[in-house]
Formats: C-alpha cells, sequence, structure tokens
C-alpha cells in the first residue's frame, strides 16, 4: 500500500509543479496585460489550470479514504497537499476576478472615447452645417446687395436721363421762344393778365371777409 501511496504522491507533486507553473504564465502574461477579450490561448490555458486542480483534488480525496487511521504521518503528508490544492484553487479565482475587473475597466474606457468620438463627429457635423448655412446667407446677401446696387443705378441713370430730357426741353422751349418773339410777348401779357386777375380776386375775398365781419 505504501507504494501505491508513494506513487500517488508523486503524481501529486508533478500536478502541483505544473499547477504552478501554468498559474505564473497566467499572471505574467495575462493578468498584466488584459485584453477587451479573452483569447483562444487564454481561454485554454485557464481551463487546463482548472482540470489539473480538479485531477490533484481527486487524487487526494481518494487516498484520504484509504488511509488507515493510525498513519498520522501519511495523513499529515497528503493534508499538506490539500492546503497547496486550496492555496492553488484561490489564487486561481483571484486572478480571474482581477482579469474580469481589468477587462470591464478596459471595456469601459473604450466605450466612453467610443461616445467621445461620436460626439465629436456630430458636433463636427453640426459645424460644418453651420459652416455652409453661413457661406450660403453670405452668397444670397451678397447678390440681394448686387441686386439693389444695381436698382439704385439704374434709378440713377433714369433720372440723369429725365434731367437730361428736361434740361433739353427747357433749353428748346428757351431757343424757340428767342427765334419767335411774338410767342414770347404773348407769354409775357399771359403773365401779367394772371397776375392782375390774382390781385383782382385777392382784393375781393378780402372786401367779402370784411363784409362778413361788419354784418357779425
Amino acid at each position: 500500500m505504501s507504494v501505491n501511496y508513494n506513487i500517488t504522491r508523486s503524481q501529486l507533486i508533478q500536478l502541483e509543479n505544473s499547477t504552478k507553473k501554468k498559474l505564473g504564465t497566467y499572471s505574467s502574461k495575462y493578468a498584466q496585460y488584459v485584453t477587451k477579450k479573452a483569447t483562444f490561448k487564454e481561454k485554454e490555458l485557464d481551463e487546463s489550470i482548472e482540470n489539473l486542480i480538479k485531477e490533484r483534488g481527486q487524487l487526494i480525496e481518494n487516498i484520504t479514504k484509504n488511509i488507515e487511521d493510525g498513519d498520522e504521518e501519511l495523513r499529515s503528508k497528503y493534508l499538506k497537499h490539500k492546503s497547496e490544492l486550496n492555496n492553488d484553487q484561490k489564487e486561481l479565482n483571484n486572478l480571474r476576478s482581477c482579469i474580469n475587473q481589468e477587462r470591464n475597466h478596459l471595456n469601459l474606457l473604450i466605450s466612453v472615447k467610443k461616445d467621445i468620438l461620436a460626439e465629436n463627429n456630430n458636433f463636427s457635423s453640426t459645424e460644418e452645417y453651420m459652416n455652409d448655412e453661413s457661406m450660403r446667407i453670405d452668397k444670397q446677401t451678397s447678390v440681394m446687395d448686387k441686386l439693389i446696387q444695381d436698382a439704385l443705378n439704374s434709378r440713377n441713370q433714369i433720372m440723369e436721363q429725365s434731367n437730361e430730357i428736361l434740361f433739353n426741353s427747357n433749353s428748346r422751349v428757351n431757343h424757340l421762344l428767342q427765334r419767335v418773339p411774338g410767342i414770347s410777348n404773348l407769354l409775357t401779357k399771359i403773365n401779367t393778365r394772371r397776375k392782375k386777375n390774382m390781385v383782382i380776386m385777392s382784393c375781393l375775398i378780402g372786401v367779402c371777409m370784411f363784409l362778413i365781419f361788419l354784418t357779425f
């Protein structure tokens, strides 16, 4: 029976060494450099460590049941193996917890970064839209200013043409009056007669107002 115990204990020691080696790899390679998703190799390593721990637990359980009550030395040795098993299981759980926390934190940062980039893109789109609208309004304003300026220029041209026509008409009338003295005398008499009529009408109105005043 002791031969079987020694063989089993040798297997346990090999499994313990393999477990600790893989736990060291798990800690240095995957716990310190966490990625946003677990890779295939990370999952494979985690599963292999879990299988080693289960295999060790089964060996310890089978041997412990068959140890005679009086063999305290052998029982003590396997209790140490069981303690090592519990420590390795605890270390594996701690590594898993740390990796999950770091992975969640990393994914949260990535999500926040994406939101910030999306917000910046929306702001850039809004700013670009505002710039386009500003350019469009400036173009419309420029067109309106041009139309108003053209209208003012046309009005000035019309006024200049009207003044020129009026000046030419007056010049022609004066020239005609100079060439035909009779017309000039006739206009002078008409103007004189109008003035006399206006004086007579003014006097008549004044007399009427005076009579009305006396009546009241």
